[in-house]
């Protein structure tokens, strides 16, 4: 079984409330997509020098109708709980060597 849940925050700048992700709004022949890093806290972690818990950034994908409700509903740091399956994307990489990362689904 391939079922994963992750509770984090929505990465964005909290200070101007700008949105950092990419949202697709969807057509009669495809569906909305939204693409987003989730901030995960690690456990049992100590406070950094700056009073911040580290954290792991994870990239996600939702498609359709959670994509619309996470644009709609959800800003930077709203906290967020996300359930689903973890698909690795073998990445991409250009003529000039540069590679881009996996992605989860």
């Amino acid at each position: 079984m391939n079922k994963v849940q992750l509770s984090g925050n929505i990465v964005g700048n909290t200070a101007t409330n700008e949105k950092l992700y990419v949202y697709r709004q969807g057509t009669e022949t495809k569906k909305s997509v939204v693409n987003f890093f989730l901030s995960v806290q690690r456990p049992f972690a100590k406070k950094d020098e700056n009073g911040y818990y580290p954290s792991d950034l994870i990239p996600m994908t939702a498609f359709g109708n959670n994509a619309d409700f996470i644009n709609k509903y959800f800003g930077p740091g709203s906290a967020i709980i996300v359930e689903g399956r973890i698909a690795i994307d073998p990445g991409q990489e250009k003529e000039d060597g540069t590679h881009y990362p996996n992605r989860f689904f």
